[in-house]
């Protein structure tokens, strides 16, 4: 299914794409009439903003990254549970990646996440991780870093670290 653009809104009216867009931004410059069309037009052609788009050009897509190295581990889900409910709370989406225990793939998904611009990324380094040079040159760029569960004391980020010892319960 083709998700509709406001490029499609406007083929359709005959109208540029900036009229367009100033009728959804409710520009000043544009007559009521002719943003009601507009509107109503969109509405009827299922029209939606892109969500990824807004918050591009908002230059805060409010999504956070999270790295762990394996979702078997019934660890890392409830963690990831308690990171979304509380990012959720802030207004913040969690995209959610897995290293396979891979530095190799570790360092795609952090690339990757960087390049869908999200706001921070919280990591859980993998087995294999060794070498942290890219880390650090995120955090020297200052972006936010919080490393969990398996930290590497040379990284200047914020780090939580689990206390298995208390969390257990004896019987």
């Amino acid at each position: 299914m083709k998700h509709v653009t406001i490029k499609d809104v406007a083929i359709k009216l005959n109208c540029s794409v900036s009229t367009v867009s100033r009728a959804f931004n409710d520009k000043y410059d544009i007559r009521k009439e002719t943003r009601e069309l507009i509107l109503s037009t969109a509405k009827e052609m299922c029209y939606f903003p892109n969500p990824i788009a807004r918050s591009l050009l908002k230059q805060c897509p409010n999504q956070i990254g999270v790295v762990v190295p394996e979702l078997i581990n019934p660890f890392f889900p409830e963690v990831i549970m308690g990171i979304q409910e509380f990012l959720f709370e802030k207004g913040f989406q969690v995209l959610i990646m897995q290293s396979n225990e891979s530095n190799i793939i570790e360092l795609q998904n952090i690339k990757k996440l960087e390049d869908n611009f999200v706001d921070g990324i919280i990591l859980s380094l993998s087995q294999e991780t060794q070498n942290i040079d890219y880390l650090q040159q995120l955090i020297r760029k200052g972006f936010p870093l919080v490393i969990f569960n398996r930290i590497n004391d040379s990284l200047p980020a914020s780090q939580v670290v689990f206390d298995d010892y208390k969390s257990m319960s004896f019987s």
